[in-house]
């Protein structure tokens, strides 16, 4: 309805979390383990080894292209159809990816072992696609479990659906485990690092199916508010149920890089700190570090959920006052202030972002300058094995619920606006929370506290000399973050719109942590009409 001032709030986020946020965490995911590959190659091959996976993620860009060629359906396809198609394009651009493999390998005179870690880092990714795909797809019995548990209530739902998203785990965990031991053993680190660089080789592809949902999603949203024929919403929907899949697709892509990069870049890290093989069973330190790792992920997850409430919240409070200053706005004879709801949303977010990210950084600086380094290694080993399995939980859980609710609003167990609809709806909006926020914030993790680690190192080994920087770099570091994470959104808006000379009073809201005064029944009231002439002077025309 566009009579809600969050509804333009919602297209940006759209954009935001399934397209740029997704987008950063997969390229990252490919310059990180592109890094490890040419700092290990280096050492073990010389330059070959640096060009070896320069090579290959190149050739992949024409891979994700024959991919882009290969889809095709016919018009007015199902959603198991449409699905069918992008996963026809995926598996013709792996195998092309295979074949540029074997031309890297043989124009590069590197040995044969390595082509073969290729395609096992290509079917590796095939593989956790088709996992993801399983536990999330409407076409699949997990999804459909989740939506008939709708029928007994919201409480059946949520758990059904976390018992999938904990399903979920074994066959991923069992894909990546397995590609790991063989890379290593015939090739060594390197082998691992080749393996990550080979499942995101055909990155543009993989983009382009987790794209395509947000598109979808965007474009339903017009529709709705257009007013369109009720076939065009339809298309849409099917399109974005197929696209909750996809972005699930290419979040266990991300993670099962990350984990794979992960792995090399804490031997790389294990290399410059000079740590040799140790008896971590009965070390103190070694035990220490795996439980401080271990915990990490839940501690950020928690952190990234409660931000994406207090932001929820605020969009709440912000809508209300809208309805009550403005009575107006749901007769259509005013427009609702979308813009002031976007600049609500970047500000909290970006405050509410602060504290986690700070945490992901300061953790790995305290423990290397006041710990051994041996406490690090095996805080990082636990941080990436245990961040791994908790992101690929909420990822395929979140899309469970997400597609769970599109599958009973294509008509089965009651449809829309039915009871099993509006449980699943509940669980949904815990999903979001869950698989845009969570996930993607500890597989970003993962990356972060190896990169911070290897960087730093020459200053951990320095530590025992030097401690005192430690101390100094965490008083500024406090005294820089501490006022700002105290500061309201409201104050850092102040200072955007003093810095940038605009004027603040278009900019103003009202206060995040306080309602507006108006009781909640009232508001459901308000939010609840939908006169008919509102809906034709708010028509969209396209």
């Amino acid at each position: 309805d566009i009579r809600n001032p969050a509804t333009v709030a919602d297209l940006v986020g759209d954009n935001v979390g399934d397209i740029i946020g997704t987008g950063a965490d997969l390229t990252g995911s490919l310059v990180g383990s592109l890094v490890a590959a040419a700092i290990l190659g280096y050492q073990d091959w010389g330059p070959r080894g640096v060009g070896y996976p320069i090579w290959i993620v190149t050739f992949g860009i024409i891979s994700s292209l024959v991919g882009q060629l290969s889809v095709w359906t016919r018009h007015n396809a199902t959603r198991a159809e449409i699905l069918l198609a992008l996963r026809f394009g995926l598996l013709m651009s792996s195998a092309v990816q295979m074949g540029f493999i074997a031309l890297c390998t043989f124009l590069l005179s590197m040995p044969w072992q390595f082509f073969g870690i290729g395609v096992i880092g290509v079917a590796c990714g095939f593989l956790v696609a088709a996992c993801s795909e399983i536990f999330t797809s409407a076409s699949f019995f997990p999804t459909i479990s989740v939506a008939k548990a709708g029928k007994f209530g919201a409480a059946t739902v949520v758990v059904q659906g976390l018992a999938q998203g904990f399903y979920s785990i074994g066959p991923a965990t069992v894909f990546i485990c397995a590609t790991l031991i063989g890379s290593i053993i015939m090739g060594g680190v390197y082998g691992a690092s080749i393996a990550a660089v080979a499942l995101l080789s055909n990155l543009a592809f993989i983009l382009a199916m987790d794209v395509q949902g947000a598109v979808a999603d965007n474009a339903g949203g017009i529709a709705e508010m257009a007013h369109l024929p009720q076939r065009v919403r339809d298309r849409t929907d099917a399109l974005d149920s197929v696209g909750n899949t996809t972005a699930a697709t290419g979040k266990a892509f991300a993670l099962g890089a990350a984990l794979l990069t992960g792995f090399a870049l804490i031997n790389i890290f294990k290399t410059l700190a000079g740590i040799e093989l140790w008896d971590a069973a009965s070390d103190p330190f070694a035990v220490g570090g795996l439980l401080v790792g271990v915990t990490l992920p839940f501690l950020l997850s928690a952190m990234l959920m409660q931000a994406v409430n207090s932001c929820a919240e605020s969009v709440i409070i912000e809508v209300r006052r809208q309805f009550r200053v403005n009575p107006e706005i749901l007769t259509g004879q005013k427009k609702a202030n979308h813009s002031r709801l976007v600049v609500q949303v970047t500000a909290a977010s970006i405050h509410a972002m602060i504290f986690p990210a700070t945490v992901t950084i300061i953790i790995p600086l305290v423990i290397g300058i006041f710990f051994p380094l041996q406490f690090l290694l095996a805080f990082l080993l636990g941080y990436t094995m245990t961040g791994f399995c908790l992101a690929t939980f909420l990822a395929n859980a979140g899309g469970c619920w997400d597609n769970a609710k599109k599958y009973v609003e294509t008509g089965k167990f009651g449809g829309k606006n039915s009871s099993t609809h509006k449980a699943c709806i509940s669980a949904d909006t815990i999903g979001d929370s869950c698989k845009d926020t969570a996930a993607p914030g500890v597989s970003i993790g993962i990356k972060l506290t190896n990169y911070i680690s290897i960087v730093l190192v020459p200053i951990f080994l320095k530590s025992r000399e030097w401690w005192w920087v430690g101390f100094i770099i965490l008083a500024v570091a406090a005294f820089l973050l501490i006022p700002i994470m105290l500061a309201s959104p409201q104050r850092l808006i102040w200072l955007y719109c003093k810095l940038t000379k605009k004027n603040v009073e278009d900019f103003s809201f009202g206060s995040f942590g306080e309602e507006s005064g108006e009781d909640e029944e009232s508001a459901s009231i308000v939010i609840s009409r939908k006169p008919q002439e509102a809906h034709e002077q708010t028509r969209v025309q396209i």
